[in-house]
């Protein structure tokens, strides 16, 4: 079992970390508690109410206060005399009265000027890109001096809040490692969304700049693939694509070349959704490493809304660290009418009101112009995409005479908006010019990109967005505002992780001396409720293993048919690498591992082999290759099978079915469904009868809708058509539809198509990963073709074109147009002014803004085909010296 560190006072480190807890007990007492001339904490209202009740209020239990590791071991050891500062302390409270101005002027406390260059000594062909002057927090230091850490001979999981510098320790770890790679080994960092893949990816590649090796980003629909002979420094994936690396360097035994995992956002084990993806990958490496003493590689995670680190400790068999340290001062705030309460209870302000306006009852305009005229950003959280868009129209409307955007932003916004390759929404492109703008899921990739990209440069100052944003994507604020505590229904209230994680934006490094987020009190939700939001402990780390959830089948059949697993003994042992293993008894795993075992056998994913052997079959192999669960394989059999013997290949629209995702849950237009199928041709409508679609299903819900309480029967034919609606919907987009016509003809927002998109991506490579396992070349390989049709959207002639960096769908057809068929054409060509002209001249408008737009574009596209053709050539020459070198290697032991 691992060990535990928190925040220790040591010698100088200990003095600023007495004197900035002593700060925080004196915030809360006295400075910034609302203290009237007499000494008392300000009442109103409900506290008092609560009060004459005899309740107790969270101004009256200090203990209710949310702490981290190092504050509440803290707190504990000086309620008991242990605390090994005790007698420093006093020393401190005597060098206050120096220390108090320094302070309040200071957005990181009183950390120490430590050198980074102390962590980064030897590393000679890796930069970190920092500046000369650039100073490690006191944590920072502490979490790296744990032994071993730095060395690599122990695992690290550290807890920190956001913004408070993680990323940092885990590049200088990454970098250590990095120094230490010889020949083929590389580093893996695994993050949980493909937006923030995207930035860590560009950000390694300015951080590490080594000679020899490159970074390669492994997410969404950018089609790379990873290979053991390239040379790689860093691999950034996201938990599903670092699943099947991992499973990749299992079955081709080449996890020895694996120096380090670094995992992003690790509480997210417990996301009912893909927190069993990251157990498993984590399980496969720690079972691994059990068996074989040769393999070196380190686990480092980090999140800061991780709850049980000592579970997770002893899965890891990791150090653990914690700390509740932020550089910049975040305040939690409740504004109840027009006041506003600090997290305990203390009035704090109070907002002027003339009278209540009906338009604006939650004083969201005062809000965001008080940020605003302070210089600072606000992100308003709103609980659904249509609350958004309200929320900007309103805001905008009402902080135009601010007039808080200045000739440079503005014209920086019209800039970014021109050079946009396509149109955006005319609402969102008036909001952007006033500096306000709406940020959700319906919004194409583009234009959450642009937005985002404004609002970091702080051209939009006011953002209003659900909670996705928080989620998968990096924009620091001074005000963070909720509108709601809930998330799309009043019944899906916000937890504290999630709270923590949207909140955590306030308060910008070296920008802002403090970050404020406050919940509004609306009708929907109490006081209470939310200052207990505020007090509450994170959900504690689950594993999604239980019965209840995934179960352990799919687990056992992963670990027998990746091959390194068979012995009963060997079944047992890769259990207990579970973090399943580690919160429930011994007695109670065995039970379930027989119960499965003995499923999976029924089901022919796997066999028992005399003398004692589990191994697996054809179709357990085929599953575990595919990613999918047992019952999901099940499925795509029986489809698959009954597909193959009558196949619709005059059309598209059954490959486009077969791989639509068949656990999809969003609502049928029916009446757009009933109209869009009898604009089939009649090859196409061969597939309704061929999937079991029954017409007379099909016109009853057009007429009534979905089935007030459907049987199983009549759910598969819901599904089915929700299917067949998909599959029609890809299709406009693989016949180069333009984006904003197939979202119109769909009657669905750009961003919700383009999620469709990627989802089709993933389950077709699934189903060619199983097609190919049992065999089915054929139906592989229309299925390869049909995914590389769908990521690039575009019909087959153009792939080639289209898989080149920076080339959408349209300049693809252009370049084909032109005469232009293939990336090694492009090189050919040698310049950029041939590709600008014919890009040029296929714009509709020909302004200077174009001009500059698609000359840039028309640059980008030769580096990218010169990039695309140099890592071909690179890849089939590492090839053929590996064929080399196994020939050399046959020939040897023939002669011998």
């Amino acid at each position: 079992m691992g060990s535990r560190h928190v925040s220790q006072s040591r010698s100088a480190i200990a003095h600023a970390r007495v004197l900035r807890s002593l700060d925080e007990v004196e915030r809360m007492q006295g400075r910034d508690g609302g203290v009237q001339e007499d000494g008392h904490v300000q009442e109103d209202g409900w506290i008092r109410k609560k009060r004459s009740r005899g309740e107790p209020t969270t101004c009256d239990d200090a203990s209710k206060r949310p702490t981290c590791g190092a504050e509440s071991k803290m707190q504990e050891e000086r309620k008991a005399g242990t605390h090994p500062c005790t007698k420093e302390e006093e020393t401190c409270r005597s060098m206050r009265s120096e220390t108090e101005e320094v302070e309040r002027t200071s957005t990181s406390g009183l950390d120490l000027p430590l050198d980074v260059d102390r962590w980064t000594k030897g590393l000679q062909t890796i930069h970190l890109g920092l500046p000369s002057d650039a100073k490690l927090h006191a944590w920072q230091a502490e979490c790296l001096s744990i032994p071993g850490v730095l060395e690599g001979r122990t695992n690290l999981v550290f807890a920190a809040p956001t913004s408070s510098g993680k990323s940092l320790v885990a590049d200088i770890v990454l970098a250590r490692r990095l120094e230490e790679c010889h020949g083929k080994e590389f580093c893996l960092l695994v993050l949980p969304f493909v937006s923030i893949c995207h930035e860590k990816e560009e950000c390694l590649k300015n951080m590490f700049r080594s000679p020899r090796k490159g970074i390669l980003g492994l997410y969404g629909t950018n089609g790379k693939k990873f290979s053991p002979q390239e040379s790689i420094d860093v691999v950034v994936a996201t938990i599903e694509k670092a699943n099947s690396l991992v499973g990749q360097l299992i079955e081709q035994e080449q996890l020895s070349t694996l120096r380090c995992v670094v995992v992003d956002e690790l509480h997210m084990v417990s996301d009912p959704e893909r927190g069993y993806v990251l157990e498993m990958m984590l399980t496969k490496l720690l079972y691994a490493k059990k068996r074989d003493i040769a393999l070196t590689y380190q686990l480092v995670g980090m999140s800061a809304t991780l709850s049980s680190v000592s579970v997770v400790s002893k899965w890891l068999n990791a150090q653990v660290y914690e700390t509740s340290f932020r550089p910049v001062k975040l305040l939690h705030m409740v504004k109840i009418g027009n006041k506003i309460y600090g997290e305990s209870g203390n009035l704090l302000q109070e907002i002027p009101r003339m009278g209540l306006r009906s338009d604006d009852p939650d004083d969201l305009a005062y809000l965001c112009r008080e940020v605003l005229e302070a210089k600072g950003n606000a992100l308003v959280f709103c609980p659904s995409k249509q609350s958004c868009e309200r929320c900007a129209s309103f805001l905008a409307q009402e902080l135009l005479a601010l007039q808080h955007l200045d000739l440079k932003s503005r014209g920086r916004i019209e800039q970014a908006i021109q050079e946009l390759p396509l149109r955006i929404d005319e609402r969102l492109d008036a909001l952007m010019r006033k500096g306000v703008a709406y940020h959700h899921a319906g919004l194409s990739k583009e234009e959450r990109e642009l937005i985002e990209h404004l609002y970091k440069a702080s051209c939009v100052r006011v953002l209003c967005a659900t909670s996705t944003l928080a989620a998968g994507v990096n924009l620091p604020t001074r005000r963070v505002i909720f509108r709601q505590p809930y998330v799309g229904l009043p019944t899906l209230h916000l937890d504290a992780s999630r709270y923590r994680q949207m909140s955590g934006r306030a308060g910008r490094t070296g920008l802002d001396m403090v970050g404020e987020s406050i919940l509004l009190c609306t009708n929907y939700t109490t006081p209470d409720k939310l200052f207990s939001l505020l007090n509450e402990e994170c959900t504690p780390v689950r594993s999604c293993l239980t019965q209840g959830k995934h179960g352990i089948a799919q687990t056992l059949l992963e670990a027998i048919a990746s091959g390194k697993v068979s012995e009963p003994q060997e079944v047992e042992d890769y259990l207990h690498s579970t973090l399943y293993a580690a919160t429930v008894e011994r007695s109670s795993i065995l039970q379930e591992c027989q119960s499965a075992l003995q499923w999976l056998r029924e089901k022919q994913f796997v066999a028992w082999i005399k003398p004692g052997q589990w191994k697996p079959t054809g179709f357990g192999k085929a599953a575990f290759a595919a990613s999918l669960s047992p019952d999901a394989a099940i499925f795509l059999m029986k489809e698959l099978l009954h597909s193959r013997s009558a196949l619709v290949l005059t059309a598209d629209l059954h490959l486009l079915y077969l791989i639509s995702p068949e656990d999809d849950d969003s609502p049928i237009d029916w009446q757009n469904l009933h109209e869009r199928i009898y604009r089939l041709t009649d090859d196409e409508k061969q597939v309704i009868n061929l999937v079991g679609i029954e017409w007379n299903f099909l016109e009853r819900c057009t007429m009534l809708g979905n089935p007030l309480r459907p049987n199983r029967r009549t759910q598969e034919q819901i599904n089915s058509c929700r299917r067949l609606l998909h599959a029609i919907m890809l299709n406009d987009l693989i016949n180069e539809v333009p984006l904003e016509m197939a979202a119109a003809s769909a009657r669905r927002s750009k961003g919700l198509l383009q999620a469709l998109q990627e989802k089709a991506c993933t389950r077709a490579a699934r189903v060619e990963a199983f097609c190919e396992n049992l065999a089915w070349g054929d139906l592989a390989k229309l299925v390869a073709v049909i995914r590389n049709r769908i990521a690039l959207g575009v019909k087959a002639d153009i792939i080639a074109l289209a898989e080149i960096p920076y080339v959408k769908g349209f300049r693809a057809r252009v370049l084909h147009n032109a005469g232009i068929r293939t990336p090694e054409a492009i090189v050919g060509l040698g310049s950029v002014d041939f590709i600008a002209q014919k890009l040029i001249e296929a714009s509709q408008c020909q302004d200077d803004i174009v001009i500059k737009r698609e000359r840039r574009a028309a640059k980008m596209i030769l580096e990218g085909a010169k990039d695309l053709v140099e890592s071909r050539l690179q890849h089939a020459l590492s090839l053929a010296l590996e064929a080399a070198s196994d020939g050399r290697k046959a020939l040897g032991e023939q002669t011998m």
